[in-house]
């Protein structure tokens, strides 16, 4: 059963911010959107580095999300040995990367 008044107790608030706090919501609120811009523009502008000659890298799904997995050097065929025995779909995503590193210019000189 409803009690008399509950609704309007309810949507009253308990006090109003003073100016000061009003001014320090606003401070912070405006600090906050100018980190996050500069962080986007860093992040838009800032050019990605390219993988050292022979090495492969395979971006996969993952339980968590996406997964990198970079390998290099000596380890590339005995990594693409492992994947190529397996069949879920982070293996079959190594497999494509381990054809295209096999035909890439790209690798490094023995």
């Amino acid at each position: 059963m409803p009690v008399e008044g509950q609704w309007q107790r309810l949507q009253t608030p308990v006090r109003r911010l003073t100016r000061r706090e009003l001014r320090i919501v606003q401070a912070t609120v405006a600090v906050l959107l100018v980190a996050t811009v500069a962080a986007l523009l860093v992040a838009v502008v800032k050019p990605a580095k390219p993988l050292p000659a022979g090495c492969l890298q395979v971006t996969a799904g993952s339980v968590v999300g996406a997964v990198n997995v970079r390998v290099c050097g000596a380890d590339v065929p005995r990594f693409c040995a492992q994947q190529a025995k397996r069949s879920d779909p982070t293996a079959r995503a190594a497999q494509a990367s381990c054809r295209a590193f096999a035909v890439s210019p790209r690798r490094a000189p023995s």
